[in-house]
């Protein structure tokens, strides 16, 4: 059957509208994926973020939270570890990009390890991920050295979660509420061991507790 110039002008603007529709709801979609919005349109409401201690002075709070993504990296066994499961998305969290040819990094290192022995619980980690393209042949002789007996290794050699995070450099940190946002970042060293910190920490922590169904693993 041939299509008349009138009928084929129809159906070229009518595959563009529904090409339309299917980008715009695409989009939509990731929104709701990405951002602080539920599927029924309604913002989420999120934990409120405890002031920010002079020892944090370089934490930026991200003002659009986004949910922790699905991306993979890997444990000190070489097992697939995904962000956004549900062993993570229970806890508060401090995500550290680091690597063992950074000094600013290897020089807060054993303050991350102190804040994890200190804070670590089913509702606190510190999940610090190294970035060397080695993974695992170097960083686990760097940490065993080093005596950092608290923390345990991941690795991302391939910088998988630096690029989704569009991470500007090391070290970096990204504090993540039990909800599963990212509510805030720091490029640079801290003393994450502090007493102002460890404070600013357990007040997350308790003010995730005063939301219903806050934690999923009690």
């Amino acid at each position: 059957m041939k299509l008349n110039s009138t009928s084929v002008f129809r159906l070229s603007v009518l595959i563009v509208i529904v090409a339309a529709i299917g980008i715009t709801l695409g989009y939509g979609l990731m929104q709701v994926a990405l951002k602080n919005i539920r599927p029924d349109g309604q913002k989420e409401a999120m934990v409120p973020l405890p002031p920010t201690p002079p020892a944090l002075g370089a934490l930026v709070t991200i003002e659009d939270p986004i949910r922790l993504p699905a991306q993979v990296f890997w444990d000190g066994e070489k097992n697939k570890v995904q962000l956004d499961n549900l062993e993570f998305r229970s806890k508060v969290l401090l995500i550290n990009l680091w690597a063992t040819n950074c000094p600013p990094c290897v020089r807060e290192m054993p303050a991350l390890d102190n804040l994890q022995a200190k804070l670590g619980s089913k509702h606190f980690e510190v999940v610090a991920v190294n970035q060397d393209v080695m993974g695992v042949r170097k960083a686990k002789p760097f940490m065993e050295e080093n005596n950092l007996k608290n923390l345990k290794l991941y690795v991302d050699p391939k910088a998988f979660i630096a690029k989704v995070f569009k991470t500007q450099g090391l070290p970096t940190t990204y504090v993540v509420d039990g909800l599963g946002y990212v509510r805030a970042s720091l490029l640079g060293v801290a003393e994450w061991d502090s007493p102002e910190v460890i404070a600013y920490l357990e007040q997350l922590i308790a003010n995730g507790h005063a939301m219903p169904g806050f934690y999923i693993n009690k």
